[in-house]
């Protein structure tokens, strides 16, 4: 299991790199580096052998202090043309932790977090826990279904007061500190006495447990320990207390302890861990004492806080798949939806439980979504994809097929795996079984409900879905996807880029692409001749162009803004400053004498022309979008680079995609059979828009125009983005549907928020 935040890989701690070789394999000298052949290492900050930076290695043929590099399939690193090593570099492996899940095992596993503890289930294994420790410091560990206090050891009684011929039997439990949870009992220990003579009495005691408080006793009755008192001592005197047999000591239950007899799924409801359908008990529930995720023991009689076993009573077999907690659990089956929740009282406890089907679709293996306040389930039977609300009118959880409404998207096929992001926009994403990627933006609870499907197709097949919230504060969707690169097959872990910004030149829309932005920090600026910048270990040269943006802060408003949008050559560098000349063939000094006197901010961008660090995508062609404007695509060299027709400060290179949008066909109220059988013929197309760029529209894909949008751009800006009604005229074309076609081919952003159009209709 590796471990990917953020959009990085999780890695172990850095090791110095002290030597890399010119040779064929590339020879790397870390001292004791405790790698093994195989192990997967990330390389950064080499000084002088660039060529090694950002990439992932394998490592071969180790010795205690040297190893060897190849690519990730197993090809020795040349770096016989390499520039030569100069110093320093970090060498990382990536964390790694050992299940022994097998890759066929993935999509049967249930999981169910609750804080940095995963609970992770499947039929064929014993129910563990994965916990996060630490960023590189997990676990992974088989479930011990008891309490997690110990029952009291050398527990003792003796006759400490009288004497007599009556035997008396006692057992001990302890409180852990936190919830008070009860162990079980101890062994049982007997006595003979006479406690109805007074002043007689009997004298329990126990050693200490660790992490015990308090301590509770019981006294046979009939055979069933009763209880008679609780003490945060190790001794109990019992003068003939009368033991409450309604209350008695905890039984301890192990019902997961072999094969066919592992749960498949595990949910939290009401203080309690949840586990259902073994191998052997598919329609059976478990669920844990109150308060206590991992404890199954039970009383006799029966308590309140007890953990809790029932079967599900039905018509016909319901096996069951998820569970899904709301203000009621919702139990999906392989048949029936069922509710489980309290009657005569709140308390869910083993006498208030109560279960009641709800409908009769039957749900498949994909773990159901919450969506606001909706489910969302995949049905067992055919494929298509319900949402399930709460009804008041009925007190029940009514579902909808709502993907009636794009049945070709799921007819024939099967949903792998799929996730829900909230933030920025609520999408359901899913992976179907022919490698698609399927989108629902789905928000419950509107008039009307907002539902959309969409499809999205890439260069390779997507595999896997998850929604991870990051830092960024926008909830982000992570794919593997498997794609042919350079004639191999890969997987890659890929993260969906935010599309939240305001400058053209930060929209990424291209697929398992990379970026280019590394701003420095600007802190000062002379009005002087030449203006000199200060900025803390800049690293640039004399000689390379610089972009300035930001100066005067955010609003750009105050302080030497007359810097800002321009380009410039640096010259005289020094560790943290550099003067200013213009772009010309013969550079002259940037007079700032006239200048406003700066004040805060900005930002200066190194331009480059030859981009690396692409080697994921060696031989295929890529699309470019460099400060905002569209550049020829190119293959990427077997050195992992392109180089570009003019140096950029902000590039985006991936693999390219096409957005298409077709109208569904025109139909009008007012007119008869609303338009049905009327050829139609659009002349033009108002399209309200958002952030676009790059628009064309057609009658169909084959005759597109596009949208001119450069307008008062200065000379060398990128063409800005458009937020407005725009017109596009069409190509006079007659058809019966009148439909509409929009495409979107470039690597820049488009958002359509309403179309209309002009035209004719025929008789």
């Amino acid at each position: 299991m590796r471990v990917h935040t953020e959009g990085s890989t999780v890695l172990n701690a850095n090791k110095t790199i002290t030597g890399a070789t010119k040779a064929n394999p590339c020879v790397v000298t870390v001292s004791s580096h405790g790698y093994s052949n195989g192990d997967e290492v990330f390389i950064a900050s080499v000084v002088g052998m660039t060529e090694l930076n950002g990439r992932y290695f394998k490592i071969k043929n180790q010795t205690t202090n040297t190893f060897e590099l190849t690519d990730l399939q197993d090809n020795n690193i040349n770096s016989s043309a390499y520039t030569t090593y100069g110093s320093a570099g970090t060498a990382a492996s990536v964390f790694e932790l050992t299940t022994t899940y097998t890759s066929s095992d993935i999509f049967q596993l249930s999981y169910a977090q609750s804080s940095d503890v995963l609970t992770v289930v499947h039929p064929s294994f014993p129910p563990r826990e994965i916990r996060r420790l630490g960023a590189t410091n997990w676990t992974i560990v088989d479930i011990t279904f008891a309490p997690s206090v110990s029952a009291p050891t050398g527990v003792s009684v003796s006759a400490t007061t009288g004497s007599g011929s009556e035997t008396y039997k006692y057992v001990v439990t302890a409180l852990e500190s936190d919830i008070l949870e009860e162990s079980v009992a101890s062994s049982e220990v007997s006595v003979t006495n006479d406690l109805s003579t007074s002043p007689n009495k009997n004298t329990v005691t126990w050693s200490a447990v660790s992490g015990a408080v308090r301590y509770n006793v019981y006294k046979d009755n009939n055979g069933v320990h009763g209880y008679i008192g609780q003490t945060p001592d190790l001794t109990f005197d019992d003068d003939n207390i009368e033991a409450d047999v309604l209350t008695s000591p905890p039984e301890n239950q192990t019902p997961f302890n072999g094969t066919d007899k592992y749960p498949s799924t595990v949910s939290y409801h009401d203080q309690r861990r949840v586990f259902g359908s073994t191998n052997n008990n598919p329609q059976t529930t478990w669920m844990s004492r109150a308060g206590s995720g991992a404890n199954l023991s039970k009383s006799i009689p029966s308590q309140d806080n007890d953990a809790i076993q029932f079967s599900l009573d039905s018509r016909q077999f319901n096996r069951i798949r998820h569970f899904i907690p709301l203000d009621d659990l919702l139990i999906f089956t392989s048949a029936t939806e069922w509710k489980l929740f309290t009657q005569n009282s709140d308390a869910l406890t083993p006498t208030t439980i109560a279960t009641r089907p709800q409908s009769y679709v039957g749900c498949g293996e994909r773990m159901p979504i919450i969506a606001g306040d909706a489910v969302l389930f995949v049905a067992d039977q055919g494929g298509h994809v319900y949402d399930m609300n709460y009804t008041f009118e009925t007190d029940k959880y009514k579902p909808r097929d709502i993907s009636i409404v794009a049945p070709h998207l799921f007819d024939g096929f099967t949903i792998s795996d799929w996730d829900f992001t909230s933030v920025p926009y609520p999408i359901a994403w899913m992976a179907r079984d022919d490698g698609k990627l399927i989108g629902l933006t789905y928000l419950s609870g509107q008039k009307p409900d907002i539902l959309g499907w969409h499809q999205h197709t890439t260069d390779g097949n997507f595999e896997s879905t998850c929604v991870i919230p990051e830092s960024n504060g926008e909830k982000m969707l992570y794919v593997i996807v498997q794609r042919r690169i350079n004639g191999v097959n890969r997987r890659f872990v890929e993260r969906m880029h935010s599309r939240i910004f305001s400058d053209i030149r930060d929209a990424f829309h291209v697929d398992s692409g990379l970026s280019y932005d590394d701003p420095k920090d600007i802190t000062g600026a002379t009005t002087a001749n030449p203006v000199v910048i200060t900025s803390a270990s800049h690293g640039f040269s004399d000689g390379d162009v610089v972009q300035i943006t930001d100066v005067g802060g955010l609003g750009n408003d105050t302080g030497m803004t007359e810097l800002n949008g321009n380009r410039y050559t640096v010259s005289s560098a020094t560790t943290n400053t550099f003067a200013l000349q213009d772009t010309a063939a013969t550079p002259a000094n940037v007079n700032g004498s006239a200048y406003t006197a700066y004040v805060s901010g900005g930002k200066a961008r190194k331009e480059i022309t030859t981009v690396t660090g692409l080697h994921h995508l060696v031989g295929e062609s890529v699309t470019i979008l460099a400060d905002g404007s569209v550049m020829p695509s190119q293959t990427v060299s077997s050195a992992g680079t392109v180089v570009l027709s003019q140096g950029a400060g902000r590039i985006h290179i991936g693999l390219s995609f096409m957005s298409d949008l077709r109208s569904l066909p025109l139909v009008w109220s007012q007119i008869e059979a609303v338009g049905q059988g009327r050829f139609k013929s659009p002349t033009k197309v108002y399209l309200r828009v958002d952030k676009a760029r790059g628009i064309f529209a057609g009658p169909d894909f084959d005759h597109l125009r596009e949208y001119a949008q450069r307008t008062s751009e200065v000379y060398g800006a990128p063409t800005e983005m458009v937020s407005d009604e725009i017109e596009i005229q069409l190509d006079s074309s007659w058809s019966r549907g009148g439909q509409i076609s929009v495409r979107q081919s470039d690597p820049t952003p488009i958002t359509i928020l309403s179309m209309s159009w002009k035209g004719e209709v025929g008789a």
